[in-house]
């Protein structure tokens, strides 16, 4: 009876710890479906992160701030609103405005120098009025031929050539041939420069593409024997040879070394329509190649440079004979000039200041000569140096004395002959009012 009350016992005890482990169980399974505990892994990864994000040390390698140093020199520069041929300007195409920030960084670091630029509605009246009230207000002005002309003929600018300074026809970084063309009496009162992009792009040459003739005009030219007879002899041998687009024949007369305007020994522009053969034949040649062209494609295309296709080449434009030099017409109404105002001058300064611009300018240079060339003709590039080598801009054009421009175009779109059209009474008539300006223009600048 003791064993079985004793069995009884063990049981229940035994029901008891078994009803207890049911509890305990159910009771896990309800917290785990609620909050889930916190695993080793869990732990050691927060932790982890912890540490590292506490003793990390802090980051040492990102360069100490640097900043641009500061200018002494300010180039002061002026220009005409809208002008948007300058690079110098915030109107400079986006593909140059890297070129841009490389020159002022040049300028700034090898140089110590700035580029202050404003704009004038009126550049002419603007510089006059700075000029008579003795103001030193700007160190150069930008401007177009024709406003240039207009202050150079008022005596609002200053002669850099006779100044101290190094801007002459020779000067090294400028475009020479150009500068040579608009000298007055000797003096430099406008300049061409590489710091401008439109004294490339506004000079006119032959685009050749790569026919065969009878002759090969790239070696022609390369020997300085490409003349207007040779053009001529092409031009009746090739269906399609020549095409002048909407480009003034004047252009044509004027590469084919006729000139509008001459000098005396004085370097006064004088009237050259009058001056005999060479104008004749200049302008006759000039006249057959005019009224021999065609629109269609053509083997010559007379146009301003640009990029070369695949082969093409540029070539000079044809001078009357092998024993004259090239002459490269420069489009007055797309070239961009530098001047002086009259009386503000400081000679080593305003030289120290060109001679940076112009030499911080260089990528300018190569970057245009490679636009044009990269995929030309293997004498590309050496073509190329003929042709700007040879870049001139007349004077006496940009002032349009007597309107002899005018004149002469009409006689190329009427073919009329040169022996007519200087027995024409009108020519000699206008021949006079362009003298006379010129010795107007030669008073002005106190040259007798």
């Amino acid at each position: 009876m003791k064993n079985h009350s004793r069995l009884t016992a063990l049981l229940l005890c035994l029901l008891l710890i078994l009803s207890s482990a049911a509890c305990s169980s159910g009771e896990v399974e309800e917290t785990e479906s609620t909050t889930a505990p916190e695993t080793t892994a869990a732990i050691i990864e927060e932790t982890t992160e912890e540490v590292i994000s506490v003793v990390a040390p802090p980051e040492t390698t990102e360069a100490p701030e640097t900043t641009d140093p500061t200018p002494t020199e300010t180039i002061r520069i002026i220009m005409q609103d809208g002008n948007g041929e300058a690079i110098l300007s915030a109107l400079a195409e986006d593909k140059y405005k890297p070129l841009l920030d490389a020159r002022e960084q040049a300028l700034l670091y090898e140089h110590s120098a700035e580029i202050e630029l404003s704009k004038a509605e009126n550049l002419k009246s603007s510089i006059e009025n700075l000029v008579l009230a003795g103001e030193s207000r700007y160190d150069l002005v930008l401007t177009d031929p024709f406003i240039g002309a207009d202050l150079l003929n008022s005596g609002l600018l200053e002669n850099l050539s006779g100044a101290g300074i190094g801007i002459t026809p020779e000067s090294i970084g400028t475009r020479r041939s150009i500068t040579a063309s608009l000298t007055v009496g000797g003096g430099v009162y406008l300049f061409a420069s590489d710091v401008l992009v439109s004294d490339i792009g506004a000079t006119y040459a032959l685009k050749y593409n790569g026919e065969a003739l009878s002759s090969d005009p790239i070696e022609k030219a390369l020997a300085g024997e490409f003349t207007t007879e040779l053009m001529l002899t092409y031009i009746a041998e090739a269906e399609n040879a020549l095409s002048v687009g909407d480009v003034s024949p004047v252009t044509l007369f004027r590469g084919a070394g006729g000139e509008i305007f001459t000098k005396n020994d004085k370097d006064i522009p004088i009237s050259a329509v009058t001056s005999g053969t060479i104008f004749s034949t200049a302008y006759d040649a000039a006249v057959e190649l005019y009224s021999s062209s065609t629109e269609d494609d053509a083997i010559f295309t007379l146009q301003k440079l640009s990029p070369l296709a695949e082969g093409e080449i540029f070539l000079p434009l044809p001078k009357i004979y092998s024993t004259f030099k090239y002459s490269t017409p420069i489009d007055q109404y797309s070239l961009s000039l530098f001047a002086a105002p009259a009386g503000v001058i400081s000679g080593s300064r305003l030289n120290t200041l060109i001679t940076a611009l112009v030499s911080c300018s260089n990528d300018y240079r190569t970057t245009v000569r490679g636009e044009i060339t990269e995929k030309g003709a293997k004498d590309a590039a050496q073509m190329l140096d003929i042709i700007t080598e040879n870049a001139r801009l007349d004077l006496g054009i940009l002032f349009g004395w007597g309107d002899i421009r005018d004149y002469i175009a009409e006689g190329f779109n009427k073919s009329t002959p040169a022996a007519d059209l200087l027995a024409n009474r009108m020519t000699e008539m206008r021949n006079k009012a362009a003298e006379t300006a010129a010795s107007i223009l030669a008073g002005k600048l106190g040259i007798e």
